[in-house]
């Protein structure tokens, strides 16, 4: 063997040596930081027992996610690829005036239903009916046979805008009418709901207002950013892919303007262009969602829109499914102490899932995902809590008894 060959053969052996051990150490990495159970965070008390034995097959079992698919925006990624190809749902849609003159879209499922409680669903801000994630869920919701709407945000789901305010995050009064316009359509049955991101924070903003008044009964949101000021600083990072989904989303935000920017330009309390050239979501949030809804700044709207702090105002059931490593969260600013000190608040969180991924396989992913199975078991259980003890045992949830 020639001395070339020789160094050849030493150099393969290096690189075969160096990669088994960057898979043993991927491959521990995997065990040891993802392969883990949901972290319950609950007081004890009639939430807790309900989430424990309702949902006890997600709290006992391990997290999953594909081994190659570890990273939060990665997850985000593959679980709008591989959802957006589930066939579009089939509903009955109608329209919502607004008090302002503003109007939405309404799709419904099974709305005949005669005596089953009404779940309400809201997405995400950049999302609506048909969303990726909802083509999964709202197929699995409908086989309980609840009637289910679906609240578009203005604009959306192929509606124009009347007005120049979108759906965002200070849009409350907007869920606070459609709920009262189901109440109206079913003024004895409980009323659920299931947000995710942008309708989380709505839901749960609503009934942190309405208090004791609240016209939602028991409620769930999916990925909901819970301090406002950390999501910013998360998203402009701008060395890694928090800051593309940045973009991504203040993209979205402006085209949905420019389609109909005419109203928008009818709109004297901001620059048109100036909303228009936004190319993240703080800029966004400065030119046109501060001043549309009356805030002074853009920190002022961050502060009046977040959730920490003010959640000992709920009083009905409302369970968060969050992921540790979702770019809109983190660990300092996680309300642990609000959501034990309450017998209403209940929060699963996994050990990873990005921003409304949860993707889960062992190799290859597998439909429907964490979520919307985790979803849909928890309108199940509180169903059987209805059917059990009607309204009532809704509100006795709130006890630590």
């Amino acid at each position: 063997m020639t001395s070339s060959e020789g160094g050849t053969s030493s150099t393969t052996s290096k690189l075969d040596v160096l990669l088994y051990t960057a898979c043993v150490v991927y491959i521990l990495y995997y065990i040891v930081a993802l392969d883990r159970r949901p972290r319950l965070v609950c007081r004890p008390g009639r939430m807790q027992r309900l989430i424990s034995s309702g949902l006890g097959t997600f709290l006992n079992a391990f997290y999953r996610t594909p081994i190659w698919c570890v990273g939060a925006n990665f997850q985000s990624v593959v679980s709008f690829l591989f959802q957006s190809w589930q066939p579009e749902v089939s509903y009955r849609r109608e329209y919502l005036a607004l008090s302002d003159g503003g109007r939405l879209a309404l799709d419904w499922l099974n709305e005949d239903e005669e005596s089953l409680p009404v779940l309400l669903v809201l997405p995400g801000l950049c999302g609506d009916s048909q969303a990726y994630y909802l083509r999964s869920f709202m197929p699995l919701v409908e086989k309980l046979r609840c009637p289910c709407v679906v609240m578009n945000g203005r604009g959306r789901g192929g509606l124009p805008l009347s007005t120049h305010r979108i759906t965002h995050m200070a849009s409350v009064g907007d869920l606070a009418e459609v709920v009262d316009e189901v109440r109206r359509r079913y003024p004895s049955r409980a009323l659920l709901a299931v947000g995710y991101s942008l309708g989380g924070l709505l839901i749960s903003l609503y009934l942190i207002n309405s208090g004791e008044e609240a016209r939602i009964d028991a409620a769930l949101a999916i990925s909901t950013p819970l301090h406002l000021a950390t999501a910013k600083r998360n998203l402009e990072q701008w060395w890694n892919s928090n800051f593309g989904l940045l973009i991504y989303m203040a993209s979205n935000l402006v085209g949905h303007l420019k389609d109909n920017e005419d109203v928008l330009r009818f709109c004297e309390e901001v620059n048109a262009d100036a909303v228009l050239s936004s190319w993240t979501l703080y800029q966004f949030d400065k030119t046109y969602t501060a001043p549309v809804f009356g805030f002074k700044s853009t920190e002022e709207l961050y502060e009046s829109c977040s959730l920490k702090g003010k959640l000992s105002r709920v009083r009905r059931p409302l369970l968060f499914l969050l992921a540790s490593d979702d770019v809109f969260g983190s660990p300092e600013t996680f309300p642990e102490d609000e959501i034990i000190a309450s017998p209403w608040l209940a929060a699963v969180v996994t050990p990873s899932g990005g921003h409304l991924g949860f993707v889960e396989g062992w190799l290859f992913p597998r439909l429907p995902f964490y979520a919307e199975r985790f979803a849909a078991a928890y309108v199940r259980e509180l169903l059987r809590v209805v059917q059990s003890d009607g309204a009532r045992g809704l509100a006795r949830l709130g006890e630590d008894a």
